[in-house]
């Protein structure tokens, strides 16, 4: 039986870190299509994700520290948040390029 290389180790521990990083097993996917009754239960009160739905697309806000709790300046997660984007945010698009896509709305 042949030993592995340290660079090969390394090699290991980087594939290892790589796929840890992309969170295997989250049963959340783009391609899923949330009622809006669903998405009302994300509104990151006790533990719960933090989502938003802006333009019919859910976005996962969880990991943005300005919407810890579920808030962010008077808006509530687990809400469509479309007009509140467009019409109070000015810095609601850099807020989604940094969230995550889950989803859509069922129209």
């Amino acid at each position: 039986m042949k030993a592995i290389s340290r660079s090969g180790v390394f090699m290991l521990v980087i594939l290892a870190l790589m796929l840890a990083a992309c969170g295997g097993g989250d049963p959340v996917t783009e391609d899923r299509v949330f009622s809006m009754e669903e998405i009302a239960e994300f509104d990151g009160q006790d533990g719960r994700p933090a989502y938003v739905v802006v333009d019919g697309t859910v976005y996962d806000v969880s990991g943005i520290p300005q919407w810890a709790g579920g808030m962010h300046q008077g808006i509530a997660a687990g809400q469509d948040v479309t007009e509140q984007f467009k019409n109070q945010s000015p810095h609601s698009q850099s807020t989604l390029n940094r969230a995550k896509i889950v989803g859509t709305v069922e129209e």
